[in-house]
Formats: C-alpha cells, sequence, structure tokens
C-alpha cells in the first residue's frame, strides 16, 4: 500500500494528499476485514458440514457396520449422530422436519414409479437366449474364497442369497464381511435376498400371512438399506405355498425356488413361472446338469438356474465348478445374474392358467388362428401349440383330400396336453351342418375321421353320471343338467350347465363336453375303458 508524503505546515495540497491517505487505509481496511470475514466464514461452513449418508426413524435404528466418521439424522429427536467407532455420539441438533418432508416426498415419488412399471402395459422388449446364472444360499464366508477366483478366471457375475437377519455377520456359520460382500461386488456378484429369518423352526411355509408379510418385509428393508437387489427372492428349503406366492407378490417382482433332482428344470418360455423359477441341483453330477443345458441348447433358448451351497464340501470341488462353468461356455451360454435373466426371460404377463411367454406366444389354453391352408395331410399334432386353433382350410389347396369328402370348411385343432386319446380334432364343411372329429394318437398323427351328424336332444336332468358311451345314440347328444331333479355331483365343481356327447364309429373317438352356467369355463373328458377319464378344464377366451 503506497502513501502520499506530506510537508508541514500543510496547505491545500497537502492536506488533499492527507485526506487521500485515509480514504486508502480505510478501503485496503475494509477489503482485509471482508477477505478475513469470508474466510472465517468458510471455515466455520466447513467445520459444520455434515457428510449425509441417510436419515433414520429412531435412535435403534442407526447400523453398527459403519465407517468411524459417518454421520445420520434421527427423525425422533431431531439430532444428528456421528459414529466415533464404537459409540453414535449426538453433535448437534436441527430440525429435520423439512429435510423429512423432502425425503417422504422422494419415498413417495419412487414408490408411485415403481407402482407404474408394476403396472404399465405389456410390450414385449425381451432379449431370450441361451442364458445360465449359478446362485449360492445363505451368504457363508467361504463364497469369498470359493467364488472369487471363479468370478476372476472367467469374468462372470454369481448370485449369492443373503439370510438379512446375518447380513453383518451374526449367524450359525462365518459369514461373508462388508469388505468381502463389498470386493465381491466389484467382480460382478449380486446379493439378493434370502428371507429375513430362515428359521428352521419357523420356515415360510409354516407361516400365517402376517408373519410372512413381517418377514418380507423386513428382508425388503435391509437389501435396500445395503444398496442390493431388492426385487426378487430365493426361496430356502424348498417351502412354496398359496400364502407364500399370494404374500410375495406384494413384494417382489420375482421368486426362485428350490434346486431338486426330480423336479428341477430350465426355465423355457413354455414353463416359465415368474414366482417360482425352478433351479437345477449340482448334487447329482456333471451329466445331470449337462443334460439340462443341452436341452435348453436344442430349445433354441431358455435360463438354466444352478442352486448351491458352496460351503458343503461333499458336492463342492472347484474342478466341478469349472467343468460345469466351461461347458456352458462352449455351447454359447451367458452368466447372468437373476435381475438379468427376469428381464430377459420372464414372462411378459402372467395369469392363473396363461402366460405370455420372452419369446411373445402365448402359453396355456388359449385360441390362436393359423394362416388358411398352412395345416397340410402332413401336419402333426406336434405342430401345434398347447390350446384351440382354428384354421381355414380353402379350395387354394394342392391337395385337401385329408379333410372330409375333400371340402372347404373349418378345422379346429384341441391339444389340451401330449398325450394321445385327449387332443383331438374337428372339421366343419363350408354352408353344411355336418361335423367330423379325429383323435390324435401316440406317433403324433391323427386317427380316421369319424362324421358327426345327427344331434339328440335330451330332456333336463335326463342323466344321472352313470351312464357310459353305450347309453348314447351315434352323433350328438345334448342336455341341461340343472339339478333340480338329479344329483350333479358327477359334473365339475357340482355345477348345473350344458352337457354334449359326441360319439363316433369307435369309443376312443368319442368323448364329452360340459360348459357351466353363466360361465366362461369348459371341460372336456374322454371314453377310458368302459367309463370316462377325468374332466380337463379349458378356457373360452373373449374376443
Amino acid at each position: 500500500m503506497k502513501l502520499n508524503r506530506t510537508p508541514n505546515p500543510l496547505n491545500r495540497d497537502a492536506r488533499n494528499k492527507e485526506n487521500e491517505n485515509w480514504d486508502t487505509i480505510q478501503q485496503k481496511f475494509n477489503n482485509v476485514v471482508e477477505e478475513v470475514s469470508d474466510a472465517a466464514f468458510q471455515k466455520v461452513i466447513d467445520g459444520s458440514k455434515i457428510d449425509w449418508e441417510q436419515m433414520v426413524d429412531k435412535v435403534s435404528d442407526l447400523p453398527s457396520n459403519v465407517e468411524t466418521g459417518e454421520t445420520r439424522g434421527v427423525k425422533e429427536d431431531n439430532k444428528i449422530y456421528r459414529f466415533n467407532g464404537t459409540d453414535w455420539i449426538p453433535i448437534a441438533e436441527i430440525n429435520l422436519n423439512p429435510i423429512a418432508e423432502v425425503d417422504q416426498r422422494l419415498t413417495t415419488q419412487l414408490a408411485e414409479t415403481d407402482k407404474h412399471r408394476h403396472f404399465e402395459s405389456m410390450i414385449n422388449r425381451k432379449e431370450p437366449g441361451l442364458l445360465i446364472s449359478i446362485t449360492d444360499d445363505d451368504g457363508h464366508a467361504l463364497v469369498y474364497d470359493r467364488f472369487k477366483p471363479l468370478m476372476e478366471d472367467y469374468n462372470i457375475p454369481i448370485t449369492e442369497a443373503l439370510i438379512t437377519s446375518e447380513i453383518d455377520g451374526v449367524g450359525q456359520h462365518p459369514m461373508l464381511t462388508k469388505e468381502q460382500r463389498d470386493e465381491l461386488e466389484d467382480l460382478g456378484m449380486e446379493f439378493i435376498s434370502h428371507t429375513h429369518y430362515h428359521d428352521t423352526n419357523f420356515r415360510p411355509v409354516d407361516m400365517t400371512d402376517e408373519q410372512l408379510d413381517e418377514d418380507f418385509r423386513k428382508t425388503v428393508q435391509v437389501m435396500k438399506e445395503h444398496g442390493y437387489n431388492h426385487r426378487g427372492l430365493i426361496l430356502p428349503f424348498g417351502d412354496n405355498s398359496e400364502g407364500i406366492q399370494r404374500v410375495g407378490r406384494r413384494y417382489f417382482d420375482y421368486i426362485i425356488g428350490t434346486a431338486n433332482a426330480t423336479y428341477g428344470r430350465p426355465a423355457l418360455p413354455s414353463n416359465m413361472d415368474n414366482y417360482y423359477i425352478w433351479r437345477i441341483t449340482l448334487t447329482e453330477g456333471f451329466n445331470h446338469v449337462k443334460n439340462h443345458i443341452d436341452n435348453v441348447k436344442n430349445n433354441g433358448m431358455g435360463w438354466v438356474e444352478l442352486g448351491t451351497h458352496i460351503y458343503d464340501d461333499s458336492v463342492y470341488s472347484e474342478s466341478y465348478y469349472r467343468q460345469i462353468i466351461e461347458y456352458a461356455l462352449s455351447q454359447g451360454f451367458e452368466f447372468v445374474r437373476t435381475d438379468e435373466g427376469i428381464k430377459r426371460m420372464g414372462n411378459i404377463a402372467q395369469y392363473e392358467d396363461t402366460h405370455i411367454g420372452a419369446d411373445g406366444k402365448v402359453y396355456g389354453v388359449t385360441v390362436r388362428e393359423k394362416e388358411k391352408d398352412t395345416v397340410t395331410r402332413d401336419t402333426t399334432l406336434a405342430d401345434f401349440d398347447r390350446g384351440i386353433t382354428i384354421t381355414k382350410i380353402t379350395g387354394a389347396m394342392r391337395d385337401k383330400g385329408w379333410v372330409p369328402d375333400g371340402a372347404q370348411g373349418i378345422l379346429i385343432t384341441y391339444k389340451l396336453d401330449s398325450s394321445d386319446g385327449v387332443s383331438y380334432q374337428e372339421f366343419k364343411k363350408n354352408n353344411m351342418v355336418d361335423k367330423y372329429i379325429r383323435t390324435g394318437l401316440s406317433d403324433g398323427n391323427f386317427s380316421p375321421w369319424t362324421k358327426l351328424t345327427t344331434v339328440h336332444m335330451m330332456p333336463d336332468d335326463s342323466l344321472v353320471g352313470t351312464e357310459t358311451i353305450d347309453d348314447f345314440e351315434s352323433g350328438i347328444s345334448i342336455v341341461t343338467i340343472t339339478g333340480v331333479t338329479t344329483d350333479r355331483s358327477w359334473l365339475p365343481n357340482n355345477s348345473g350347465g350344458m352337457l354334449i356327447t359326441y360319439k363316433g364309429s369307435r369309443d376312443a373317438y368319442s368323448y364329452q363336453e360340459f360348459k357351466k352356467n353363466n360361465d366362461g369355463d369348459k371341460y372336456i373328458r374322454s371314453v377310458v375303458g368302459s367309463g370316462w377319464g377325468v374332466w380337463k378344464k379349458y378356457m373360452l377366451e373373449e374376443v
């Protein structure tokens, strides 16, 4: 700071220079005060900054597995706590209501987004393929030692199911530490829920809806707090029940079931169930696993989920796991996490008896249409999807001599399952009431056509359930069952309705249909020996 030198005595010029000096000194002083104040204020700000992780509702909710110095707000007492390595120490008191309000609004918005996603319209964006997953249970500490080399060597993800009540290392066995989980997560490991309690004396299958709700709610909360996959569940003990299915849909997008030697199977578009995905056990040896991988490869798409307990020394060997991984990779399979698998192979839509698979096809007892004249003399039962298929037969075909009288008409194929004697075809000639039927045979072909021309109207309640096919006339017999004057317990659900009997030239081609009153449900049964087979249900779809 440069000042003017002033002579003595003062004159006008000297006085002006003196005043200039004071102005300069005052300005510099003000700048110093402002600069020092800004620096001091910033130090105060820096010293009071809090490295927010998240707020909790109560002091008892403060976690114990955090690093020294982390801070959390507690809504219960409007205080800020800092962890000193052993205890949570209150360091400040602050009005958390505005923060809590924003947090609540954000939580509500996220919940609404989830709800919208849950109920959004069905659009097929699936990318199915040859997928395989390794899903291991319980979160045992050996996961780190045994899976880490495999993940590093093959660059594949693995899914680990965590018991959330033991996630901090308190369990019957040594559990993965947070540091180990972090390291494995960086390598691509997915962590998913294995329920909260996982108690052999308090299994999900034994719980009430209220108890299941508590278990599922707690496990989802813990998984969210750790930033893990909370949308899926791997059930313990091979459990499944109506209650598990009912309550599980409230909390999870998908549920993975047991690894069973008898019932375990890959998930194909035709058999996929988002809420009970079977796994393949490793206990049966390499050939057992290989056969399932080969079946999916032959199918062209599917998801093989391997269920393991890495700590089970009776099954585990590093060479065994490497053999499976290398074979799957050699067959063109892609190892995926379960959240990726469900995105690509999960059903687009799923109902009680019907689902739309990842391939876009409808599975279950549904009605579909084949393009006209695509069914020929050489078309077998295997060429039809399960359900009802309608095909128009026109004169444009080169060869239609395989249909009755070589006529034009409508062919309806009923494929209820793969067994012969149940699946059949009907053919109705154009502009005529004549109707024909033939049955699917065990070799995939069909029996000769049988003409059904005569319709017999029988009096109401004229059947009692003990009749055999010999008691009916050839053709079609129709009777209304009201139950007013006769027992109807032999009919599906003890219901009244319309019973139609189709009697062909041979008993093997004959069958009955029953449609319930005021209901879309329809049932069918075939002749078996001197009696009738069981009723099989299929749905009439609205159009």
